[in-house]
């Protein structure tokens, strides 16, 4: 059992380009990589060789402790969606295609002229509220 943090609104304004968030959308579960993210925290996760350009790097649940815990929290998520429980897990980098599928997920967001979700159930509530008036 992993204690996990707060979860927060699905909204591209709560994935800052310091932090590293996992997205999980009952499919999969990625771990978004922020542009700004402290190389002190790259190396907790995946080591030293984070560091060498051209290095291919791999998510080793056993090579650091920040590793563990991290997957810890995956591992959890999986557990909670009971009927469902294996999901892919996959990092992703700033300025990949990656990147711009998972920020995809992010149904709060306005997209292409768009309402966001909950712009367009506050319009569907009025629009049922007054046609029953």
């Amino acid at each position: 059992y992993c204690h996990l943090p707060a979860t927060v609104m699905c909204s591209s304004d709560k994935v800052t380009p310091q932090g590293a968030h996992l997205v999980e959308n009952g499919e999969g579960i990625w771990m978004l990589v922020g542009n700004d993210v402290d190389p002190l925290f790259l190396e907790s996760v995946f080591g030293p060789q984070v560091h060498q350009p051209g290095a291919v790097l791999s998510f080793d649940p056993d090579a650091t402790r920040t590793a563990a815990r991290i997957w810890a929290m995956v591992e959890q998520i999986r557990r909670m969606k009971g009927s469902h429980p294996w999901m892919p897990f996959r990092v992703v980098w700033p300025s990949t295609r990656d990147e711009s599928r998972v920020l995809a997920l992010l149904l709060e967001d306005p997209v292409a002229g768009h309402p966001s979700y909950v712009d367009y159930l506050c319009h569907i509530h009025k629009q049922v509220s007054s046609r029953m008036q």
